[in-house]
């Protein structure tokens, strides 16, 4: 085995680099994710960061060469053919690899010739890849972070599950401990033998008992000013959210939106007319992908200033610039749901009851690609 070992997604990341710098052209993508021929960026550089050292790739105007630069100081030269044989290569390696973690010999000999050290960034900036592009549009050449999501290992996440990410009803109605029983449990005992239930079927027997959920706050108070921070009311329409994926079992985002614009559980005027939860819900997405975070204070900054990147299924890599802001926002909606991470590692899905003898129940907000 090689001196680098990693998942797909992990390789995925480096393949991006390697596609790019093959590509000399990032295209963009429509809300459907297909590629838009007519909209593309010339890319002029691509800058990694290892080890707090910025290496950077540039290349030759004629797209012909690639240099790495280090701190002003040309390291190498790889031709640019050589580069689109290698990024064929290692597509082909990550989609045959049949291993949750496998190395790639002929692609570790390049990422020695690139100075590269690591198959991923830090996973603590949402900006996953730096790039220097050419706007043929206005003339400009910003260098812009970009997100990375790749189809081609398992779903990737838009909002990953922690305990930050808990969301506390109180349940209203004649709760008694009986009720309470039936919801937590968990198939293993008891009146309904041995047959493992699902939550949504748990959390079914408070409705059918005429018990409400009511938003009542967040585990993490700065997840909560994170959301109030993007819409003051979107604490409570994530509430909505998650009572239709737990316990409705309506977990597409795009059809979550449509639901809650029917029946209007916020009782906002003229819902006909104004799309109050696709508008609102559409930030969320948006916030998260280019930079929030559930346990972080967020003052609205965007990490990934230049939009994401994409990997799909046939190995292209795609694009959504923050000029076409609209697009990507609908592809988010398109793409994404609401999923069910470990109830036990992050300490959710029972009744309790509060100090004070109320009844509460915690769910937990983890959002995947589809």
């Amino acid at each position: 085995m090689g001196k680098h070992s990693g998942n797909r997604g992990e390789w995925s990341e480096l393949y991006v680099l390697i596609k790019i710098l093959a590509d000399g052209r990032l295209y963009g993508a429509d809300k459907h994710g297909k590629r838009t021929d007519d909209v593309y960026y010339d890319v002029n550089k691509v800058i990694r960061k290892e080890n707090n050292v910025e290496i950077e790739y540039v290349i030759s105007e004629d797209k012909k060469y690639i240099e790495v630069v280090i701190a002003g100081k040309k390291k190498a030269t790889i031709e640019a053919d050589r580069i689109v044989e290698e990024s064929e290569h290692l597509f082909d390696a990550i989609i045959r690899s049949s291993s949750r973690t496998f190395s790639v010999d002929r692609t570790e000999l390049l990422m020695d010739e690139l100075y590269c050290t690591k198959l991923k960034s830090p996973s603590s900036d949402k900006s996953d890849i730096r790039i220097q592009i050419h706007d043929h549009r206005t003339g400009l050449e910003p260098t812009l972070g970009f997100s990375i999501k790749s189809a081609l290992g398992s779903l990737p996440t838009l909002v990953n599950s922690s305990g930050s990410t808990n969301v506390i009803f109180d349940l209203i109605g004649n709760m008694t401990s009986e009720i309470a029983e039936v919801v937590n449990f968990s198939g293993k005992e008891g009146d309904w033998g041995k047959k493992r239930i699902t939550l949504s079927e748990r959390y079914q027997s408070l409705y059918s008992n005429g018990i409400e959920l009511k938003y009542t706050g967040t585990q993490n108070s700065i997840f909560e000013d994170n959301l109030r921070m993007i819409d003051s009311s979107l604490p409570e329409i994530l509430a909505e959210m998650l009572k239709l994926h737990y316990v409705e079992g309506i977990s597409d985002i795009s059809e979550q939106i449509k639901i809650l614009s029917k029946r209007n559980p916020l009782e906002y005027r003229k819902p006909g007319e104004y799309p109050y939860y696709e508008f609102k819900i559409k930030k969320l997405l948006v916030s998260y992908a280019l930079g929030m975070r559930s346990s972080a204070p967020w003052k609205g900054d965007e990490q990934a200033s230049g939009g994401y990147i994409i990997v799909k299924e046939d190995g292209d890599v795609l694009c959504y610039h923050l000029y076409n802001r609209n697009d990507f926002e609908d592809y988010l909606v398109q793409h994404t749901k609401l999923d069910t991470p470990s109830t036990t590692r992050h300490e959710y899905s029972n009744v309790y009851k509060t100090l004070n003898e109320k009844y509460r129940l915690k769910l937990n907000l983890q959002i995947r690609f589809k």
